[in-house]
């Protein structure tokens, strides 16, 4: 059997809750419903293909944010008293770590080809919300010694 903290070491600290952020909706609503009316067909084909882009990258974005949030729900395990991990638990969070990671890898970089192609169709980008990127942004909570 494992030793559940390493010897010679201080005791782990308790973690506060790790959340997952699913961003702002990513509404593709009127995309759909033009499609299913074929009102696509009057667009220019130039236009159509920018429109085509931005909304297929908009569903890989949601997959992408779905992905992490995933890996985040493993990643969860922290909460409380982590020095009630094994290794094996150990080994299952690096895997969730670097899955999040690579899903947010993902998801960053086509949300710059979506910035792009916004920019081409002439579509306001809303403004980031200082508040929320310090909510979402920051380090994981420490609640103290268990």
């Amino acid at each position: 059997m494992w030793s559940k903290k390493p010897p010679n070491t201080r005791p782990v600290p308790r973690l506060g809750p790790v959340m997952a952020d699913t961003g702002d909706a990513l509404e593709d609503n009127v995309w759909q419903a033009h499609r299913a009316s074929q009102t696509l067909a009057h667009f220019g084909e130039a236009e159509l293909e920018l429109l085509s882009a931005y909304y297929q990258g908009i569903g890989y974005v949601r997959s992408g944010i779905g992905s992490e949030a995933d890996s985040l729900g493993v990643i969860r395990v922290l909460q409380g008293d982590p020095a009630r991990l094994g290794p094996p638990d150990i080994a299952g969070l690096r895997v969730a770590i670097q899955r999040a990671r690579f899903a947010n890898y993902i998801v960053a970089g086509i949300s710059r080809g979506e910035l792009r192609i916004s920019k081409s169709l002439h579509i306001d980008v809303p403004a980031p919300s200082a508040s929320r990127l310090r909510e979402v942004c920051q380090p994981l909570q420490i609640l103290g010694a268990p």
